[in-house]
């Protein structure tokens, strides 16, 4: 998947622009769109080093002959990123897998914008890569980035099912963390529409479907802002579900049901009469 790919697309500009009209907040943007264009600007950086050059070629050989003198593993770039940053981030999974054998990898550190090549995987959508990473004893599936985004929320955004599926069954990992705009992962996955993810996560014994994040909305007024039924529908099946939470306009969630059915059904009568 292409770094960026959904940003741009005619669905994502037009659920941007629904929930615009629908609650009139013009930072919005932050909520549905991760920082992916920070991370994009890291893809033809100049390097510092050619370890890190080596690592976004995916030249193994040169990366184990600047190892062979003396260069350490964990060296960083101008923009904090590693080998396996950049290895990650370029999706050079085999780069990622010999680098993960070595003794010394440190697979949490953090790039300059709070990345890690766990991170990096999600936030790519290479499900191969992030399993890859998963299988480190050392992995903290945890990490935020500097927008408040850990590697489950970026997995739940692409869809990522099997690397969800995988984080959740590690005993540590958080399923109700937020980012700084008080997004969870189950929000992610309800604002883009995946529905697998979201069973999921429903199933998952710590989740908690009542966060509300700074704008007081929770995961079910966004499922139906975006008019994702089969979504609303299994978050209100879940028992702990409150229909009755309000967000910060004084609006619940059967407020935007019938507001979403009301714009319905004035679509169909204008079809009908054109």
């Amino acid at each position: 998947m292409q770094i960026n790919s959904y940003i741009n697309t005619p669905k994502s500009k037009a659920v941007i622009a629904q929930r615009q009209v629908i609650h009139n907040k013009s930072d919005y943007t932050c909520q549905t769109l991760p920082a992916f264009a920070d991370a994009k600007s890291l893809v033809n950086i100049k390097f510092r080093g050619k370890i890190h050059e080596f690592a976004a070629e995916g030249n193994w050989e040169g990366i184990q002959q600047e190892l062979d003198n003396g260069v350490d593993i964990n060296e960083k770039d101008i923009m904090g990123n590693t080998a396996l940053i950049r290895a990650s981030l370029n999706e050079r999974e085999d780069v990622v897998e010999k680098l993960l054998t070595h003794p010394d990898i440190k697979v949490n550190l953090k790039n300059k914008i709070g990345n890690t090549a766990l991170i990096n995987a999600c936030i790519v959508g290479n499900t191969k890569m992030a399993e890859q990473l998963l299988q480190n004893p050392d992995i903290d599936v945890n990490i935020q980035n500097n927008s408040g985004d850990t590697a489950l929320m970026l997995a739940c955004f692409n869809g990522q099912a099997d690397t969800v599926e995988t984080l959740l069954q590690k005993p540590n990992t958080d399923v109700n963390l937020q980012n700084e705009v008080g997004l969870t992962a189950l929000m992610r996955a309800s604002l883009n529409g995946r529905d697998e993810v979201v069973e999921k996560l429903l199933i998952h014994p710590d989740i908690d479907v009542n966060v509300q994040d700074k704008w007081g909305d929770t995961a079910l007024i966004l499922a139906e802002v975006m008019r994702y039924s089969d979504i609303a529908i299994n978050l209100l099946q879940h028992p702990d579900i409150d229909v009755n939470l309000k967000n910060n306009k004084d609006q619940d969630a059967l407020y935007y049901a019938d507001y979403l059915a009301t714009q319905m059904i004035h679509a169909i009568q204008s079809q009908k009469n054109s």
